[in-house]
């Protein structure tokens, strides 16, 4: 989860980040600059871009995949226990309860979860 949690700060980074780097980019079109500075400029900021965008599509694939990761865990922990917890019931219970429902019933509630 923490994994996760940095990842989703670093992605959330980026929008400022791409910012910052067309502000520089459009800072290279001065009226006093010439045109092989602002071909440079456009080079070193089409880089950064491209960096940038990189470390976005690493860092929003590592955010998602361990979030799923961490809800799939804890899902499958909330069925065991719930499972647990129908086993511990009284014998009565059972003849209150449909049997073919009692599947969909602990799927249905774990997903509410």
């Amino acid at each position: 989860m923490a994994l996760g949690l940095f990842a989703a700060f670093a992605n959330g980074a980026a929008l400022p980040m791409f910012s910052l780097i067309f502000g520089n980019m459009t800072d290279a079109f001065k009226p006093d600059t010439t045109p092989d500075e602002v071909i440079s400029t456009a080079g070193t900021n089409s880089i950064w871009f491209v960096l940038v965008g990189l470390g976005t599509m690493l860092m929003s694939f590592t955010m998602f995949s361990t979030w799923m990761i961490t809800g799939e865990r804890q899902a499958i922990e909330f069925r065991k226990n719930y499972f647990s917890k129908i086993l511990s019931q009284e014998i009565g219970w059972f003849d209150t309860i449909n049997p073919n429902e009692l599947a969909s019933k602990v799927a249905n509630e774990t997903f509410d979860i």
